[in-house]
């Protein structure tokens, strides 16, 4: 516990010399970027996704968390953000970042390859959650943490996903948001309230999962996917009730063929002692 509590402590001091005083201040006014990094473990060697990255501070900062040896994908929508971002990160001089160009429904991410992902203000912007959270899903890895810093509509939340940036109901909930994420197969770990409308929601993937459950299009009973190794075990057990049918079959062979033999002995005898009979015959008349 004390050790947990030097780490934050250490992790607070340095996000606030990495990150630039109006990004500290911009941060401060929602959820500390301090306790962004600390809720996704962000520590050297990583790999850390940002979307939606606006300038590209929050990105910059993380990657001098990650050092050399970790990597930052960050990523924007539109081609002159893009290219704002771009130069951004050409003039800061770290390598470990690559800028991706965003999509409303994909990250465009790695597969599988962000141990954690963030998103400020972004959110309540996605038309589609089912398939941008499918796609955050697939972008993490087993164990992978995502944060969602977002803030609620100032009245009542806009009843489609599609009008959460309207004026009167921009915003979204964090239950929405935890819900939506669980939708993805994502589990929940804490939801933060910051000043006024804003929070933070962790989440994380699973690392794993005894079956998954998947849906056909043409029936509502889910169908689950074997188990890695369930086939092969199948295919040793059919294998090993054949030669056992066939141990039993050659068994069964045998004992008929000691059947038969025993007959033939059996007749044997009989006709000897039908000799005997008609010798002993033959001697009585003599």
């Amino acid at each position: 516990m004390i050790m947990r509590r030097v780490t934050s402590f250490a992790l607070a001091v340095l996000v606030t010399l990495l990150v630039p005083a109006g990004a500290a201040g911009q941060s401060g006014s929602t959820i500390a970027t301090e306790k962004i990094f600390a809720a996704l473990d962000v520590r050297e060697g990583i790999t850390v996704c940002e979307m939606g990255a606006g300038d590209g501070e929050l990105s910059l900062a993380a990657a001098r968390l990650v050092g050399a040896g970790g990597r930052v994908y960050t990523s924007e929508l539109g081609d002159e953000r893009i290219k704002a971002l771009r130069g951004k990160v050409a003039a800061s001089g770290l390598g470990q970042i690559t800028v991706v160009a965003g999509d409303p429904a994909r990250t465009n991410f790695p597969a599988s390859g962000c141990d954690a992902l963030f998103m400020r203000n972004v959110y309540h912007h996605f038309a589609d959650p089912a398939a941008i959270n499918a796609s955050i899903a697939a972008s993490l890895k087993p164990g992978g943490l995502v944060a969602v810093v977002d803030f609620t509509a100032p009245d009542k939340e806009a009843a489609s996903p599609g009008d959460r940036s309207k004026d009167g109901m921009h915003g979204v909930s964090p239950e929405s948001v935890g819900r939506e994420l669980q939708a993805a197969g994502l589990e929940s770990v804490a939801t933060e309230r910051g000043t006024d409308r804003w929070f933070m929601v962790t989440m994380k993937k699973l690392r794993t999962q005894n079956s998954e459950v998947r849906t056909t299009s043409n029936s509502q009973h889910p169908t689950l996917k074997p188990e890695p190794g369930t086939t092969n075990e199948v295919a040793r057990t059919s294998s090993e009730a054949t030669r056992t049918t066939n141990e039993v079959t050659r068994t069964s062979n045998e004992a008929t063929r000691t059947t038969n033999e025993v007959a033939r002995t059996t007749n044997e005898v009989a006709r000897t002692s039908s000799e005997a009979t008609r010798t002993t015959n033959e001697v009585t008349r003599a």
